[in-house]
């Protein structure tokens, strides 16, 4: 809620937006982008017409829009609005009907059978994939028995393979799944992503089985995360994904307003039967703990209550009980205070 601190960074962020532009084509997508973008390190294809390196364009673009905007430099939130919905309209050129998503790239003006989570992934999180698609975007990115683990740089024994990062360096990619018919999987730093993904599906629900993953980092007396899914180092800070979005998404708490004035609680549990926590805003800590029975909030900032199938609803700073259901298994809403009535 910086806006003075925002304001400081917006410069920086349109310069870096800009850099990008020269190689915008007429279609709107981002084309042959020089250096190096990094993206993720699994085996997901930047050469060509990009969808990624289109999509992260885009989201940031979007993202500056609304900074912009909430800054009141109108001049400024236009020219990245013209700039995406340059974006939006030629973005179609990735998607593929059959499969449900979109491909990494197009070569030669042909589409590439190529395709990763993170091509779909982040077509929702930019807002460049039709609402209407994206639980279909979803169910796609995650259905385990079209994902595969690929890394341009990973070698099959936990190590760094520098025979692979050096092809990859001499711009050879040697695609040894089927890229027909598999979706390679996103490395746990870029899994944020995803996650952002299916949260904005609206399928928060099905993250607690997707933490399940980070389990295998957890053995031979590690607690630390991993880099990456057989490879790298044991302790990588990028790779902590899951943290956040048992906070944002599982226990659901997020900012309503900058600056955390006013936070959203949205708890999606899933497969869990229950979840506590604390987040840290400017304001002070914020707790919640929720089961199938109730919802405890403890917040020094007005609230706003989103559960599944009952409309959201503003309580005061302060502590509240709301209870999720009665004895008869009706769901009921009651008062800030503690409330077991139906």
């Amino acid at each position: 809620g910086d806006r003075d601190a925002v304001k400081v960074l917006m410069p920086t962020i349109e310069r870096v937006l800009r850099w990008y532009l020269p190689y915008q084509a007429a279609s709107g997508v981002l084309k042959d982008v020089s250096e190096w973008n990094l993206v993720d390190w699994s085996s997901v294809l930047v050469n060509g017409t990009s969808s990624l390196v289109t999509g992260l364009w885009a989201r940031g673009l979007r993202e500056f829009a609304e900074m912009a905007g909430w800054l009141e430099e109108r001049g400024s939130q236009r020219w990245a609005e013209d700039l995406y919905e340059r974006v939006r309209a030629g973005f179609e050129i990735f998607w593929d009907e059959t499969r449900g998503s979109y491909v990494d790239h197009i070569v030669d003006n042909k589409q590439r059978p190529e395709m990763s989570q993170l091509a779909g992934a982040l077509a929702i999180v930019s807002g460049l994939a039709p609402a209407a698609r994206w639980g279909r975007i979803v169910d796609t990115i995650t259905d385990t028995a079209r994902l595969v683990v690929r890394s341009w740089i990973g070698g099959d024994q936990g190590e760094y393979s520098h025979e692979k990062t050096q092809k990859q360096l001499d711009g050879m990619y040697e695609i040894d799944w089927d890229a027909e018919r598999q979706i390679v999987i996103a490395e746990p730093f870029m899994s944020y992503a995803v996650h952002d993904a299916v949260a904005q599906a609206g399928k928060a629900d099905r993250l607690p089985d997707l933490y399940l993953r980070w389990s295998e980092f957890l053995v031979d007396g590690y607690d630390t995360i991993g880099e990456c899914w057989g490879w790298g180092t044991h302790v990588h800070g990028w790779s902590c994904t899951p943290t956040r979005d048992m906070v944002f998404y599982t226990l659901g708490v997020t900012p309503a307003e900058p600056g955390y004035t006013k936070a959203r609680i949205a708890p999606r549990l899933g497969r869990l039967a229950w979840a506590q926590g604390s987040l840290p805003t400017p304001h002070g800590m914020i707790a919640v703990e929720v089961n199938a029975d109730k919802i405890v909030v403890d917040s020094p900032v007005p609230v706003v209550v989103d559960l599944v199938e009952q409309p959201a609803r503003e309580l005061p700073a302060g502590r509240h009980e709301i209870m999720l259901r009665c004895s008869t298994g009706a769901l009921t809403s009651t008062s800030s205070k503690p409330d077991t009535s139906c």
